[in-house]
């Protein structure tokens, strides 16, 4: 079957498949040609958009295994699907930077491969849906042992191992992936734009958790 790993761009996807290979093993692949975690993930890439054929997406469906697999995209069907979430300010920022484009622009989702962040998480509604699960990145960091408890209770697979974090490793071989945003927003983003972020996304931060604060 397939399950899919949704998220906004910089959002914990590239964690949350290293939680899933190095605790529950299990590999996962991309809709989109990866160069940047060829070093992380030798699984493969599934083509994007209408590259994947029916009879990739049936054979994938129906083979009995778990194929995870990292999107970015809107839904494709109503498989089971694990969805990383992160504080939009910062991701917006870091998104912004991997793009190469103004935050003022990844604010919008204008000049972006993708939707803007709010699209994209209504495109995944109901979040709290049975065949949903919310990974928070800011928690998964914290404690990637409790994430990977969360994906095997949702997967129904045994939980095999303890998480090791090798950031310092991951970052040598990736560093423009593992590049840290946290907290960017607060020197990034001008009073301007985090006006207009809260006025395009303010709801979409409600409905995932995140509180305007200081």
């Amino acid at each position: 079957m397939i399950v899919w790993l949704a998220g906004y761009p910089r959002t914990g996807n590239t964690l949350a498949r290293l939680i899933l290979r190095e605790t529950l093993r299990l590999d996962s692949s991309s809709m989109y040609d990866e160069s940047e975690t060829l070093d992380l993930f030798d699984s493969g890439a599934i083509p994007v958009g209408d590259s994947l054929t029916r009879a990739v997406y049936d054979r994938l469906s129906t083979d009995g295994k778990i194929n995870v697999i990292k999107t970015h995209q809107a839904p494709l069907d109503n498989s089971p699907a694990i969805i990383t979430v992160r504080d939009g300010r910062d991701a917006i920022v870091s998104a912004a930077d991997w793009w190469g484009i103004a935050v003022w622009h990844a604010v919008f989702g204008e000049n972006t491969p993708f939707a803007d962040y709010s699209t994209f998480y209504k495109s995944w509604a109901p979040l709290g849906a049975p065949n949903r699960l919310v990974i928070r990145f800011e928690d998964a960091v914290a404690n990637p042992d409790c994430a990977a408890e969360q994906m095997a209770s949702f997967l129904s697979v045994p939980l095999i191992s303890k998480f090791e974090n090798r950031k310092a490793e991951w970052a040598a071989s990736c560093p423009k992936v593992f590049s840290d945003h946290r907290d960017s927003w607060r020197s990034r983003m001008r009073p301007n734009e985090l006006e207009m972020f809260w006025k395009m996304h303010g709801n979409a931060m409600g409905e995932l958790g995140y509180e305007k604060g200081p």
